[in-house]
């Protein structure tokens, strides 16, 4: 599963996926992927660094995801999804 989460997010891009489009995409299986690797990033997120990852959700209420990420998860959006991916930048 990891693999194909590779193959589609790293090889293809994770636009769609940060943008929210892949959640009701009709293209192959990236709708299925799109929710499994949300819930991929939550658990990866909740087993690093819990406290980090709830003042993250709890400050979008108030600001964009990208200041909100650089503020409590010290990276932004993409970054914080290909280390959850184990993507090698």
């Amino acid at each position: 599963m990891l693999q194909r989460h590779r193959d589609r997010w790293l090889d293809g891009g994770l636009d769609p996926f940060l943008s929210g489009d892949a959640f009701h995409s009709a293209e192959d299986d990236q709708q299925e992927l799109a929710y499994h690797l949300s819930q991929f990033v939550v658990r990866s997120a909740l087993s690093k660094a819990p406290e980090q990852f709830f003042a993250f959700l709890r400050a979008c209420k108030d600001e964009l995801e990208e200041k909100a990420a650089a503020r409590h998860l010290r990276c932004d959006p993409r970054e914080f999804v290909e280390d959850a991916l184990g993507a090698e930048g």
